[in-house]
């Protein structure tokens, strides 16, 4: 999409960025902030006049394993923030329970900007 509205050759996200004078926010390689970084890129196409079409939608579901003991006087399965949550499609990473609400609230508040910035520049979002 970018490649073809700026006539330009494939680039990776920093080479975009850097095309657009546009500056990496975040970290790099950390996938919060690439998606950031994206949706900074997006808003600045339809800002200059792409048509975004949505082409694909993925849904991520995670499940919740709560802790094995072998003596069960010391389980506490109340305490769900030390309970790994593992995503259900991958082998990827364990996270805590309390790791995954920080990056849902964080995911959640990187939304609530994206979307001001949507309606400072008069584009309509979709929830």
């Amino acid at each position: 999409c970018f490649s073809g509205f700026y006539k330009c050759e494939r680039l990776r996200l920093q080479l975009m960025l850097d095309k657009l004078e546009m500056e990496f926010v975040g970290h790099p390689h950390c996938g919060l902030d690439d998606a950031t970084n994206i949706a900074h890129l997006l808003i600045r196409m339809i800002k200059d006049g792409a048509a975004i079409d949505i082409n694909e939608r993925i849904t991520l579901r995670y499940k919740l394993d709560p802790p094995t003991h072998t003596n069960e006087n010391t389980a506490n399965t109340s305490n769900k923030s030390s309970w790994p949550v593992k995503p259900l499609y991958t082998d990827g990473q364990t996270r805590t329970y309390s790791q995954a609400l920080r990056d849902k609230q964080r995911a959640a508040d990187t939304m609530s900007s994206l979307k001001a910035d949507l309606q400072r520049h008069h584009i309509q979002a979709s929830s």
